[in-house]
Protein backbone atom coordinates (compact mmCIF):
# COMPACT_ATOMS: atom_id res chain seq x y z
CA UNK A 1 0.00 0.00 0.00
CA UNK A 2 1.21 3.46 -0.81
CA UNK A 3 2.19 5.63 1.86
CA UNK A 4 -0.22 8.00 3.19
CA UNK A 5 0.46 11.07 4.66
CA UNK A 6 -0.59 12.71 8.27
CA UNK A 7 -4.42 13.95 8.20
CA UNK A 8 -3.87 18.07 6.82
CA UNK A 9 -6.66 19.41 9.51
CA UNK A 10 -4.99 17.62 12.47
CA UNK A 11 -1.80 15.26 11.66
CA UNK A 12 -4.03 12.56 12.84
CA UNK A 13 -3.17 8.79 10.86
CA UNK A 14 -4.98 8.55 7.73
CA UNK A 15 -6.63 5.11 7.19
CA UNK A 16 -8.33 3.81 3.47
CA UNK A 17 -10.76 1.21 3.69
CA UNK A 18 -12.31 -1.14 0.65
CA UNK A 19 -16.07 -1.82 0.02
CA UNK A 20 -16.96 -4.28 -3.32
CA UNK A 21 -19.79 -2.70 -4.19
CA UNK A 22 -21.07 -4.59 -7.09
CA UNK A 23 -20.93 -5.40 -10.46
CA UNK A 24 -23.22 -5.57 -13.71
CA UNK A 25 -22.67 -4.95 -17.47
CA UNK A 26 -20.01 -6.76 -16.98
CA UNK A 27 -18.37 -4.32 -14.83
CA UNK A 28 -17.00 -4.32 -10.92
CA UNK A 29 -17.28 -1.48 -8.76
CA UNK A 30 -15.27 -1.32 -5.22
CA UNK A 31 -15.44 2.05 -3.43
CA UNK A 32 -12.59 3.83 -1.21
CA UNK A 33 -13.15 5.20 1.83
CA UNK A 34 -9.91 7.47 2.73
CA UNK A 35 -9.89 9.73 5.95
CA UNK A 36 -8.47 10.62 9.22
CA UNK A 37 -8.85 8.03 12.18
CA UNK A 38 -8.67 11.26 15.14
CA UNK A 39 -10.91 13.62 13.17
CA UNK A 40 -13.30 11.68 11.01
CA UNK A 41 -12.32 13.84 8.01
CA UNK A 42 -13.31 11.44 5.44
CA UNK A 43 -14.22 10.88 1.37
CA UNK A 44 -14.88 8.37 -0.93
CA UNK A 45 -13.72 7.14 -4.29
CA UNK A 46 -14.75 4.35 -6.71
CA UNK A 47 -13.09 2.31 -8.91
CA UNK A 48 -14.57 0.47 -11.95
CA UNK A 49 -13.15 -2.28 -14.26
CA UNK A 50 -13.79 -4.76 -15.94
CA UNK A 51 -12.52 -8.21 -17.16
CA UNK A 52 -10.36 -8.47 -20.28
CA UNK A 53 -8.61 -11.79 -21.38
CA UNK A 54 -8.78 -12.89 -18.35
CA UNK A 55 -7.20 -9.65 -17.12
CA UNK A 56 -8.73 -6.81 -15.15
CA UNK A 57 -8.65 -3.69 -16.81
CA UNK A 58 -9.33 -0.82 -15.18
CA UNK A 59 -11.82 1.78 -16.67
CA UNK A 60 -11.16 4.18 -13.07
CA UNK A 61 -9.05 3.28 -10.61
CA UNK A 62 -10.51 5.09 -7.47
CA UNK A 63 -7.50 3.76 -5.01
CA UNK A 64 -4.88 5.59 -6.63
CA UNK A 65 -7.06 8.43 -7.04
CA UNK A 66 -7.98 7.96 -3.22
CA UNK A 67 -4.39 8.27 -2.23
CA UNK A 68 -3.17 11.05 -4.81
CA UNK A 69 -5.91 12.99 -3.67
CA UNK A 70 -5.02 12.56 0.16
CA UNK A 71 -1.90 13.15 0.00
CA UNK A 72 -2.10 16.50 -2.24
CA UNK A 73 -1.51 19.39 -0.48
CA UNK A 74 -1.94 23.38 -0.99
CA UNK A 75 1.02 25.07 -2.43
CA UNK A 76 3.07 21.61 -3.25
CA UNK A 77 4.07 20.91 -6.82
CA UNK A 78 3.71 17.53 -8.37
Amino acid sequence: MDKLKPCPFCGGKAEITETASGHGSREFTMEYRIGCQSCRVYFRRETRLRIEGGKPVFIVNGYQEAINDWNRRAGETE
